[in-house]
């Protein structure tokens, strides 16, 4: 069922259900103006609808911004290795070369 709240703080749908907070079913919402909050009826009480939030460490935020500039930049290597062929070609020997100096730091 698709639900709207509207201004004056009632929820209802289209077909003109308005659920009323002194005869609830199990699942009602309502939007309480006190407090400023949904309300969801557990069956026998109205319990605040607390979204979670998550909240990252300040490592956590600047290793993410570090890993999508990483991703924008490689982005943006890839398009210039799709237009040059040049660059594709410098990118292919750079991947030879870093292989070849991790088989000489693990002694093969």
């Amino acid at each position: 069922m698709t639900s709207y709240l509207s201004s004056s703080g009632t929820i209802g749908t289209p077909h003109g259900y308005h659920p009323n907070p002194g005869m609830p079913m199990v699942g009602s919402v309502w939007y309480d103006k006190g407090p400023g909050q949904l309300q969801v009826f557990d069956g026998s009480n109205w319990v605040p609808l607390i979204m979670p939030q998550a909240s990252l460490s300040w490592e956590a935020n600047e290793a993410i911004t570090h890993v999508l500039n990483s991703m924008r930049n490689q982005d943006k290597i890839s398009d210039l290795a799709n237009k040059y062929p040049l660059v594709a070609d410098a990118i292919e020997q750079l991947e030879v070369a870093l292989k070849l100096c991790q088989n000489l730091d693990n002694g093969q």
